[in-house]
């Protein structure tokens, strides 16, 4: 009966620490990443990953400033948006950022070739 109970005990312990790995402020970093981003940064962990990203005002020197402290590399902004690669952890690093409000990976272009162009 004791072994049930101290089993018992030790799966709440750890189902608890287990809920609480993550903190809500991480919770919330996810909630910025649209679906297929979120997918790329979990399925490739050393590999870049181009994205586009959504601030809550015009990017200034200080907030380009405290982006690229992420690790992520700015390709382009313009006013609120830009767009950026890094590594899973540098993005989920700049979710974290308060004035950050979006993230959603690039979507692959595939350039588009007519048959008469090649007679």
């Amino acid at each position: 009966m004791k072994t049930r109970i101290h089993g018992l005990l030790l799966g709440v312990a750890v189902l608890g620490i287990l809920l609480d790995c993550r903190s809500p402020d991480s919770l919330r970093a996810v909630e910025k990443m649209d679906a297929r981003l979120r997918l790329l940064t979990e399925k490739n962990r050393d590999e870049n990953v181009h994205f586009t990203g959504l601030c809550t005002e015009a990017i200034s020197v200080e907030t380009k400033a405290q982006i690229e402290h992420t690790g992520v590399v700015l390709q382009t902004v313009t006013g609120d948006r830009f767009t950026a690669v890094g590594q899973p952890l540098q993005i989920r690093r700049l979710a974290r950022l308060v004035f950050v409000v979006r993230l959603s990976a690039a979507k692959p272009v595939y350039p588009s070739v007519k048959k008469e162009s090649f007679r």
